[in-house]
């Protein structure tokens, strides 16, 4: 009787440990990237090689470390087609019918390798020229422009504009505020908006449109006082074509400081907790999984106990 007691009282120990190791484990985050540095070799074309660039199928956007929710892309994707569609093939011959204007495409990337000899800016203007006119090669007649994206690399944001769009980008008053505006978004972890707003930045460039900027600052005024911030921020909807330089120049202090102030909290909360080979643990996952451990180690002595003396313990 005593020996069928022992017995049940440790399967159910045994029960116990199995589902607190599964419950621990089965809550741990999954890695966030793939790779932690990309290299231009691992850059696939959304085009025909949608999966490898984390889409569910032809895309413009190459987002291979999955860093976008699927109905980020999607609106993103959308926005670029609608660029398309709304504007005119500049070539001499006929553009395909599903290029029918500018083109524009995305690459995402969570940080990249740099080269010897190139800094992060220069190594994506490579990539840029790479993409456009060897590997990729979307436009007709130089009609494409490619947004680089380097999250690890101070959100890095490189523009490529190939020969038939570089004047009307580079000629536009205001294309260094929405580009800026666009990491106001990164540095914020609202990837996919600052995206979809930059893209439909430069449809209202190709367009002839004025510059329409998306109201950043009433969801930075519910992060920050910080009234230097809010100064960059204004300044971005309220630019002056004369103020450019000065501008550009204030904001990539502002949104420095900008990111300090959204990044403070979640630095103080990773805090609480335990970081893996890139991957953070929360502490209370910790906490199982090291009440898991040591209950093992408890069930084994109890084994091992009852194998040397078991007239004692049975």
């Amino acid at each position: 009787m005593e020996r069928s007691k022992f017995r049940y009282m440790y399967t159910s120990w045994l029960v116990f440990l199995t589902l607190v190791l599964t419950v621990s484990t089965s809550h741990l985050p999954k890695p966030r990237y793939h790779k932690q540095l990309y290299e231009l070799t691992d850059i696939a074309n959304p085009r025909t090689n949608f999966a490898e660039c984390g889409r569910i199928s032809p895309s413009w956007v190459c987002d291979p470390a999955g860093i976008l929710e699927e109905s980020e892309a999607f609106r993103i994707d959308n926005e670029i087609t609608k660029t398309i569609e709304d504007t005119k093939c500049p070539c001499s011959q006929q553009c395909p019918l599903d290029s029918n204007g500018y083109i524009i495409s995305v690459v995402l990337l969570p940080k990249i390798k740099v080269s010897p000899g190139y800094n992060v800016s220069t190594e994506l203007k490579r990539w840029g020229q790479e993409l456009s006119t060897r590997l990729w090669k979307f436009g007709t007649c130089g009609n494409d422009l490619i947004i680089l994206i380097s999250l690890g690399d101070a959100a890095q944001v490189t523009v490529y504009a190939n020969s038939s769009v570089l004047t009307k980008v580079s000629e536009a008053s205001c294309q260094r505020d929405f580009l800026a505006n666009c990491r106001l978004y990164l540095h914020a972890g609202r990837y996919g908006e600052a995206i979809r707003q930059t893209v439909a930045g430069i449809r209202n460039i190709f367009l002839g449109k004025p510059c329409q900027f998306p109201p950043v600052s009433e969801y930075f005024e519910k992060v920050s006082n910080d009234h230097e911030v809010q100064d960059g921020i204004e300044s971005i909807r309220h630019t002056q074509r004369d103020r450019g330089k000065t501008i550009g120049l204030r904001l990539r202090r502002d949104y420095d400081n900008n990111r300090y102030i959204h990044y403070q909290e979640e630095e103080d909360q990773a805090a609480m907790g335990v970081t893996i080979n890139g991957t953070h643990y929360a502490w209370w996952i910790v906490l199982l999984i090291v009440l898991g451990i040591i209950a093992v180690i408890i069930g084994l002595a109890i084994a091992l106990c009852c194998c040397c003396c078991g007239a004692l313990c049975c």
